[in-house]
């Protein structure tokens, strides 16, 4: 796992309650990082009705390569590294804080 990413970091599964969109993330921070249950720092609007929302199931991340969540591989993501991240739905982008660094 890439040394820049923090352990309150998870991958979290959505789904829109308006119109039932679904969609998964890398990019989903906890408050409580080991306590159960974790809380979601930033919520994600939904890309087709822009609906706030947060992820119905989280995940520790894992590599992409070994897929452990504790592992040695570097700078390896949870899924596709090559997809984009969509800043412009992200509430802790939105918030000043990027997700991503360019």
């Amino acid at each position: 796992m890439s040394k820049n990413r923090g352990s309150n970091q998870r991958h979290g599964y959505f789904r829109c309650s308006d119109c039932r969109q679904g969609w998964e993330s890398s990019h989903v921070y906890v408050k409580n990082n080991g306590q159960f249950p974790e809380q979601v720092q930033f919520g994600q609007e939904c890309g087709n009705c822009i609906k706030e929302c947060k992820p119905y199931r989280l995940e520790k991340l894992r590599c992409s390569m070994c897929h452990q969540q504790r592992c040695v591989c570097e700078d390896k993501r949870h899924n596709e590294p090559n997809k984009g991240h969509r800043s412009d739905l992200c509430l802790r982008c939105k918030s000043g804080r990027p997700c991503v660094q360019n």
